[in-house]
């Protein structure tokens, strides 16, 4: 559970990358894959992948799995104002998903098993796609259950042991304009019930009066002062039990004769019951060369406010008016993000490798330990069609 301090983060670098369609879809394909980040936060992952792909019929229809590997070390400033010093850790995935075009019906199964010394994941999702108007329309559908299970590293199960539980639900419709543009909306609903808090975070308490006589001296509270300032107690962090998400995303991709490349547009709009709005702007350019090699260049930039019950600072008249809602997590602060890649990959004898490289930097607007961070990203792959 000590990677859930900096999944948050991690996992938007490391996916949001943008993905190129890999040609030579006809026969099985083996993959192999690494990825690492690193932040000025100290913060490190290492992610080495690989994966097997076989298709069924010409209609989508295929098998698949993949194995995930990620070491992590931190010290971020999560890790360190929760009087933690530095920590690794390893998890592993497995992915195993299937899909056959039925009757003009493509539908699909998967099972996810996420592992770490603290923290097990199971996912499974299916999933039914229908094409329509000789291809130009597809209508797709997909609902994800996750059950997981949040531990303490060193302590027992019997002691410390709490479950959450995941339902999420996506209903989509792609639609090709002409030989040269297409149009895609989604809309997605999560909801979430259970255990929600991070087991190693601790909230940081001042008194009020304290404060406001800390300000009038001109010193500013931040990482290097504040345990000097907080109150004795350490309550842990509280949040509500049940999250409701719901994002709405509408993609645009044009080919461009004159440029021989395509431009892609991407716009996501998110909201949840604990008061977060977020708006996401994703723009990419694509160019394939008759050399078989393609560049792909992007940018993405993310906004969103905090959540209700988010404050810099909790702070109290007495010791029995303690917040019932607290958070030191940087995912639910008001932030902005910015990032941008290139891609390039290249196809030869059967096989196909790609290199990509990011940089992302993130402004905390209100937050008590951290004012913002950089960091970079790199991936890279081989693929073996045969």
């Amino acid at each position: 559970m000590r990677l859930q301090l900096i999944a948050a983060c991690c996992a938007v670098a490391l996916l949001a990358a943008p993905a190129s369609a890999d040609p030579g879809d006809e026969g099985t394909q083996l993959s192999s894959d690494i990825l690492v980040y690193v932040d000025d936060d100290n913060v490190s992952v290492v992610s080495p992948q690989v994966g097997v792909r076989h298709p069924l019929d010409e209609d989508g229809g295929e098998v698949s799995s993949r194995v995930v590997l990620d070491a992590i070390t931190a010290a971020s400033v999560d890790v360190i104002s929760n009087a933690t010093y530095r920590f690794s850790e390893l998890r592993t995935e497995v992915n195993v998903a299937g899909s056959k075009s039925v009757r003009g019906y493509l539908p699909s199964l998967s099972y996810r098993l996420s592992n770490e010394p603290d923290y097990v994941s199971h996912s499974f999702g299916m999933g039914l796609s229908r094409d329509f108007a000789g291809g130009d329309t597809t209508v797709s559908g997909s609902y994800n259950l996750s059950l997981d299970t949040v531990g303490r590293a060193g302590t027992p199960s019997s002691v410390f042991s709490e479950s959450l539980q995941s339902h999420s639900a996506e209903i989509g419709a792609t639609q090709v304009i002409d030989t040269k543009t297409l149009l895609r909306v989604v809309y997605s609903l999560t909801v979430q019930d259970g255990y929600m808090e991070k087991p190693y975070r601790s909230v940081p308490i001042f008194d009020g009066a304290g404060l406001q006589l800390l300000e009038t001296t001109g010193s500013k509270l931040g990482l290097g002062n504040f345990d000097v300032h907080r109150l004795a107690f350490k309550p842990a962090e509280e949040v509500p039990d049940s999250r409701y998400r719901h994002a709405a995303a509408l993609r645009g991709l044009r080919y461009f004769d004159s440029l021989g490349a395509s431009l892609r547009l991407d716009y996501r709009l998110y909201g949840d019951s604990w008061g977060m709005f977020g708006h996401t702007v994703e723009t990419a350019f694509s160019k394939a060369f008759e050399s078989s090699l393609h560049i792909e260049s992007w940018a993405r930039v993310h906004y969103q406010g905090g959540v209700d019950f988010w404050r810099r600072t909790y702070s109290v008249n007495d010791a029995t008016s303690l917040p019932s809602l607290r958070t030191t997590d940087k995912s639910l602060s008001p932030y902005w993000q910015g990032t941008g890649g290139l891609r390039v990959g290249w196809a030869f004898f059967g096989f196909e490798a790609y290199a990509q490289s990011a940089l992302m930097y993130s402004s905390f607007l209100d937050h008590l330990f951290i004012d913002s961070r950089i960091a970079i990203m790199s991936q890279g792959g081989l693929r073996w069609h045969f």
